[in-house]
């Protein structure tokens, strides 16, 4: 289990340090903790909006009805996937392109 550190004075909350832990659980594929952790989020990244949505469709999971989703996408709307995927620096191919496969299914 990880423990987090205290919120720094920076953060209003513990997001940026959960949505870091959550993104380690996506790259390993534990759907189970990153539902247990996207919980806990308050106001989430696009990274971790459009990785959580990759998990659910790479785990045959309904995603479209949720409130979240719908949030993220009004909230996301504007951006440029391809161009904020790279921004994640990522070296796996593989999870590269599912993220990038799962971005032309929100246009």
């Amino acid at each position: 289990m990880y423990e987090l550190e205290p919120v720094v004075a920076a953060d209003a909350n513990s997001d940026r340090p959960l949505q870091t832990i959550l993104f380690a659980y996506y790259m390993n594929g534990d759907f189970d903790k990153c539902r247990s952790l996207f919980r806990n989020v308050e106001d989430f990244s696009a990274r971790t909006w459009i990785s959580f949505i990759d998990l659910h469709i790479n785990n045959g999971k309904d995603y479209k009805i949720e409130a979240w989703f719908e949030k993220g996408l009004n909230k996301f709307k504007d951006i440029n996937w391809k161009e904020e995927i790279k921004t994640f620096q990522l070296s796996d191919k593989k999870i590269i392109d599912s993220l990038q496969n799962t971005s032309l299914q929100l246009e």
